[in-house]
């Protein structure tokens, strides 16, 4: 079947319900590992393998990816700019390649995985984006009252609790999404704290960063981050961290896209002190990926670039 012109998609003879694709343009665009959807490199040959839960499904995928491309370019040059695939957003440059690590489009820093699917970096060099919209649903009281998350991340984080709940532990999340005003107010009650501690308000500052995110670079602010506890300790303490729940979450959180922010030994590179507390979902791809490498965001987007 021709999709176009000059993409020619032929299922292959050895594998049923695989396609293989051949235009430089998609070579070029993927070379590096990125992939779009259930698009991915082909092992060996030279060609794109597409490989989905049949042929229509894969064949939508490239239609889709091949509908961006002007058809009037017989070389094969690449559209450029943001390609949205149903709920993941890449960017192609105009270079032929997809956007990985940190990318400055549009005078506004963006983040995208090795494999080029954009994610979202906030910490305290990157702020919450001005247009950033939420989804929030609210979380069952059971498993933290008065608690919401965005919805992207609620069935993962559902089915996490629950399982660890299975597992023979009860936690409980204590702090979820935040507005700017409630982060103003926790920066500065640790201000506050710091100065009565002797410190002078410079000084306050800079501690209570490390310790409470300055209002409008906290993930909380995102939707996306949640503070969960063992319930054998109602604080949030270091000593969480030795507690049989928080060791199981910290063991298993990757295997629903979720990773433990805040790592020990990470402040360094986060900029924020040690959390075995603070989860962030990110998804299952990019979670994977930095459990494998154990990587800190930070250390992985420099990786990157």
């Amino acid at each position: 079947a021709t999709v176009a012109s000059m993409f020619d998609i032929v299922v292959g003879a050895e594998k049923e319900g695989s396609f293989y694709v051949n235009p430089p343009f998609v070579l070029n665009n993927l070379e590096k590992g990125a992939k779009l959807g259930a698009v991915k490199t082909a092992a060996e040959g030279g060609s794109i393998d597409v490989v989905c839960a049949d042929a229509a499904e894969a064949l939508a995928y490239v239609r889709k990816l091949l509908s961006y491309i002007p058809q009037n370019n017989a070389d094969g040059t690449a559209y450029y700019g943001w390609l949205d695939l149903e709920d993941e957003r890449y960017y192609l440059q105009e270079d032929g390649t997809m956007a990985t690590g940190a990318v400055v489009i549009a005078e506004q820093t963006w983040f995208f995985t090795s494999q080029g699917c954009q994610f979202y970096v906030v910490n305290p060099w990157n702020y919450v984006p001005e247009d950033y919209v939420k989804n929030l649903v609210d979380i069952p009281s059971e498993f933290g009252s008065g608690q919401r998350v965005d919805a992207s991340c609620y069935d993962a984080l559902m089915q996490m609790l629950t399982d660890c709940e299975k597992a023979g532990h009860n936690m409980y999340i204590l702090s979820s999404n935040r507005s700017q005003a409630d982060q103003e107010y926790l920066f500065n009650n640790q201000v506050n704290k710091q100065m009565a501690n002797g410190y002078s308000y410079e000084e306050a500052l800079k501690v209570a960063a490390t310790i409470s995110a300055i209002p409008g670079t906290s993930e909380h602010q995102l939707g996306l981050a949640v503070d969960i506890i063992d319930t054998k300790l109602w604080a949030l303490e270091e000593e969480q961290a030795d507690l049989p729940g928080q060791q199981w979450l910290m063991e298993h959180c990757h295997e629903y896209g979720f990773i433990l922010r805040y790592p020990k030994d990470g402040t360094d590179s986060t900029g924020i002190i040690y959390e075995p507390w603070h989860y962030r979902y990110v998804g299952i791809e990019l979670a994977y990926e930095l459990h494998e490498l154990d990587l800190t965001v930070e250390e992985y987007l420099e990786t990157l670039n």
